[in-house]
């Protein structure tokens, strides 16, 4: 069972895949996937939003999707906090003695949003019938271990910048 709390973004994406095959569940009514509901699941394309409850929280969760075959992750790019850093700077030039500690740590939990870490994979490498991997922005990966995904054709890597091995 998977609830809408433990994991909003992985619950978003798990309910647009159910949708996209016709069971037409309610996004705002329903909290909970049940273990039958799981295991229909196949694709997941699961990006952060700018709404608080959306943000991925690792992959809590992802474990349970024993017949998922496509898994996308996509974190916030980094332009994104760029353009936002440079324009609080520009808004402190015109308010003089303007606090921008609450403005950065807003953007920086934004820029933050998506964002796996190296013990985030785990959940990954157990999701045996995974045919294709997309991970992007994923800035923060610095190892990356597919041979236990012995059914995996297809990865993509993007602004993985980080990455050694």
């Amino acid at each position: 069972m998977l609830n809408k709390r433990d994991n909003p973004a992985l619950f978003r994406a798990a309910l647009d895949d159910l949708n996209r095959q016709g069971y037409k569940l309610d996004t705002i009514m329903t909290s909970t996937l049940s273990d039958e509901q799981i295991a229909k699941v196949t694709t997941l394309n699961v990006q952060p939003s700018s709404m608080s409850d959306g943000k991925l929280i690792g992959t809590k969760g992802l474990e349970q999707f024993k017949n998922l075959e496509h898994l996308s992750i996509v974190g916030q790019p980094y332009y994104k906090y760029a353009r936002n850093f440079k324009a609080i700077y520009e808004k402190q030039k015109f308010i003089q003695n303007y606090d921008i500690s609450s403005d950065l740590a807003f953007y920086q939990s934004e820029y933050e949003s998506g964002q796996l870490e190296n013990q985030d994979l785990e959940a990954i490498y157990g999701l045996e019938n995974l045919k294709s991997l997309n991970l992007s922005n994923q800035r923060k990966i610095s190892e990356l271990d597919l041979s236990s995904l012995t059914n995996l054709e297809n990865v993509t890597l993007t602004n993985a910048t980080h990455l050694q091995k």
